[in-house]
C-alpha cells in the first residue's frame, strides 16, 4: 500500500470502528430515543396545562361579567340562598317517615 493512502485508510477504519460505540453508548441512539419520549411527554403536559389555563381564564371572565355565574358559585360553595327562599333539610339514610 502506498504511504499516501495509509493515513486516510487508518482514519476511515478508526471512524468506522467508533460509529457503533457512539451510536449505542449511553449518550448515543438510546439516549436520543429516551429524550424524544421525554420531550413528547413534556409537550403533552404543556398542552394539558394550556387547556387548563384557558378553562380558568373562561371561569374568571364569567365571574367578572356574568351575575348568574357568581350566584351559582355562592349557592354551590357557600350554601347561600335568597331572602325569599326556604331551605328544607332532609334526613339522610333510611329514616322512617312518622
Amino acid at each position: 500500500m502506498r504511504p499516501a493512502l495509509v493515513a486516510p485508510a487508518l482514519l476511515l477504519v478508526g471512524t468506522l470502528a467508533s460509529v457503533p460505540w457512539l451510536v449505542f453508548s449511553g449518550d448515543g441512539l438510546v439516549r436520543m430515543v429516551s429524550l424524544r419520549r421525554e420531550l413528547d411527554a413534556v409537550r403533552a403536559e404543556n398542552d394539558r396545562v394550556r387547556r387548563a389555563i384557558a378553562d380558568l381564564k373562561g371561569a374568571i371572565r364569567d365571574l367578572k361579567e356574568d351575575p348568574d355565574a357568581i350566584e351559582r358559585v355562592a349557592r354551590r360553595e357557600f350554601g347561600l340562598v335568597r331572602p325569599s327562599e326556604y331551605v328544607f333539610v332532609m334526613p339522610k339514610g333510611d329514616a322512617k317517615a312518622p
